[in-house]
């Protein structure tokens, strides 16, 4: 990735995952996407790694609606959702939130560090109620290959945001669909990331 691409990837993160588009946590996107080469996935020898790339191809379908409503390159969506998992990650090293007193027990869970209120957010479409706004019937199909669906998350969250936690953690696939997900609620208000993933 060249240093041009980098401080785009780096921006697009920041400003539409994140929230935070401040220069410390771009520099530290960009320290961790650039100077490696991924490009590669017989060379990826950090399990984390490999589960990135594995739960992005599973969670990929999710959003083929998305990606053509929009007129989104399949392949520049899935590799900032793999540059997203690496950064969040601390390159496939941790799949749980590091705290301030460096223990792995904060509120993010898998490789892209989704926290339950994230997930709940979108599961409810930024609304009260489960709604398919965000996690619709591809992203539903996808989850049922795994023996959950959407509504089962949503109550799941209500009673028990840990254990919601636990299975993104758990399942890459699961992860890399609310990450993916995260992105698309974003789509509708950002030519950024429209341009950025066309």
């Amino acid at each position: 990735m060249g240093m041009f691409n980098a401080i785009n990837d780096a921006s697009l993160w920041g400003n539409q995952y994140q929230g935070r588009g401040g220069m410390m946590n771009k520099g530290k996107f960009i320290y961790h996407n650039i100077g490696h080469s991924y490009d590669d996935p017989q060379l990826d020898d950090v399990r984390g790694i490999q589960e990135i790339r594995y739960g992005i191809q599973m969670a990929l379908p999710a959003f083929q609606s998305e990606i053509e409503a929009y007129g989104l390159s399949p392949n520049e969506f899935k590799e900032q959702l793999f540059k997203t998992g690496i950064h969040e990650s601390n390159e496939g090293v941790d799949n749980r939130q590091i705290t301030s007193d460096g223990k792995a027990d904060g509120k993010g869970r898998g490789w892209w560090m989704i926290e339950a209120d994230t997930a709940m957010y979108l599961l409810q479409g930024g609304g009260s109620k489960l709604s398919d706004k965000y996690i619709g019937d591809d992203a539903n199909a996808v989850l049922r290959q795994y023996g959950l669906n959407r509504k089962d998350l949503h109550k799941l969250g209500k009673n028990d945001p840990g254990l919601l936690g636990d299975i993104i953690q758990s399942r890459p696939a699961v992860g890399a669909l609310f990450a993916g997900a995260k992105y698309i609620s974003k789509i509708r208000n950002s030519d950024e990331l429209k341009d950025k993933l066309r």
